[in-house]
């Protein structure tokens, strides 16, 4: 940077004379240093006080693509004098590149960030510093910057490079993201309380039921053992229908708190053998197996994290079910394997070979209380498929079903995989029968 000053007046012609030679030297000396690159641009005192006029040179395809650039850019003086600013820069801080110019950097950061600016020009004149402050608009608004300054390393002259980033968009999204995160915070712990609230009024209903249930079943046998003859015909069929309502009504008490306990004061996912959840399903289902002629067949299912008894019931529906809606020509066969998906899925299929279904009712099934058949033709409350789909989603899963008329059933569960040692990535054992005809 070089500066030109008045020349002084003087009467003596002599010192005139001096004054001169030396202005004259500092002239050549100026255009010496504008050759060498070492002058950015030149400061003139005028009538209206010092004006910096920046210099076109070696230095014009450099200042080109700044100017062009959507980011702030300036260059400074040591001293944090402005003697280049690009457009983008002079309408981040509402003003024009010709205002800026010339100006001091001070004089568009807000007051409270003097001290940032200061240490950022200190570490940016030993090599470069990056730091988040706020710049001042001409019209007063504040403007969220990230402000690097970086030392050009001239030989002739301390020269430094500014980038101004703009992080109003960037703000104003971290705040729209602020303000969705705490209302879907707020959501999930209304929906939290709302679900316990739920528990709880199917628990207390569901005990406070149970007794009155339990109380008309006993009025109806002991009706109709007392009075039976007294009756008639048409009086016993009333009490057996009476008695059937009460065992119906108590039946679907017990799948309403069945389904409710499954999300209830929850284990713990612990280190599960599935092939010691399906042996005991196996031994606690011998009786229907047997009766049902049924074949079973289960292949090598590995150790998962999980909730053993909420697993049990899981498996327990399947196989009922698959015992339960059996065709009336052929006995039962079914069987379960596991496949890894991937590193991170588990697939566990239960097939049978039963009455199969639409596949338009592939979701409804897994609806509370949804029948696909009347209580006439298969016994039941509809709420062992929506138990299996609350039990799979709550150790993080899914299940689905695929199937056809006549054709059979094959119930597809999804368990996230999680590292258990002594099973990382075991391959499947060939299909082993654990219970038969």
């Amino acid at each position: 940077m070089s500066t030109a000053t008045p020349i002084a007046r003087s009467q003596d012609p002599t010192v005139v004379l001096a004054d001169l030679r030396a202005r004259l030297q500092e002239a050549e000396d100026t255009l010496a240093a504008i050759r060498s690159g070492g002058v950015d641009a030149i400061v003139v005192d005028g009538p209206e006080g010092e004006k910096v006029f920046s210099l076109a040179g070696a230095e014009r395809p450099y200042r080109l693509m700044i100017e062009r650039m959507n980011q702030g850019a300036a260059m400074l003086r040591d001293d944090g004098t402005v003697i280049f600013c690009n457009a983008a820069l002079a309408a981040m801080l509402g003003s024009t590149p010709e205002s800026v110019t010339g100006s001091n950097i001070r004089a568009h950061v807000c007051l409270d960030m003097c001290e940032n600016l200061e240490a950022i020009l200190e570490e940016g004149a030993r090599g470069s510093s990056k730091r988040e402050l706020r710049m001042r608009r001409s019209g007063g608004t504040d403007v969220p910057t990230l402000l690097a300054i970086s030392n050009l390393g001239r030989e002739n002259a301390a020269t430094l490079c500014l980038l101004a980033t703009d992080l109003s968009e960037q703000r104003r999204r971290e705040e729209q993201l602020e303000n969705s995160h705490r209302t879907a915070s707020a959501y999930a712990e209304a929906l939290r309380r709302s679900n316990e609230e739920l528990q709880d009024f199917a628990t207390v209903a569901g005990h406070d039921l149970q007794q009155p249930l339990r109380k008309v079943c006993s009025l109806a046998g002991q009706l109709r053992q007392a009075w039976g003859d007294q009756l008639g015909e048409e009086g016993r069929h009333i009490a057996e229908r009476l008695a059937a309502c009460a065992e119906r009504m108590h039946q679907l008490v017990d799948a309403l708190l069945s389904y409710s306990r499954v999300d209830a004061n929850p284990d713990p996912l612990l280190p599960v053998s599935l092939e010691r959840v399906m042996r005991a399903v196996l031994a606690d289902l011998e009786i229907s197996i047997r009766e049902a002629g049924a074949r079973v067949e289960v292949g090598r299912l590995p150790e998962v994290a999980g909730d053993e008894t909420q697993l049990r019931q899981l498996f327990q529906n399947l196989i009922s079910n698959a015992l339960k809606f059996r065709r009336r020509d052929s006995p039962p066969a079914i069987t379960i394997e596991a496949h890894r998906r991937s590193s991170t899925v588990l697939e566990v299929s239960v097939r049978d070979n039963g009455a199969g279904f639409d596949m338009r009712h592939a979701e409804a099934i897994f609806r509370p209380f949804q029948r696909l058949v009347s209580e006439t033709e298969c016994p039941g409350v509809g709420m062992g498929l929506a138990i299996c789909r609350k039990i799979a989603v709550r150790h993080g899963g899914a299940i689905a079903a695929q199937s056809q008329p006549g054709a059979g059933s094959t119930f597809i569960l999804r368990l996230p995989i999680r590292p258990v040692r002594g099973h990382e990535e075991e391959p499947a054992a060939p299909v082993a029968t654990l219970a038969t005809k």
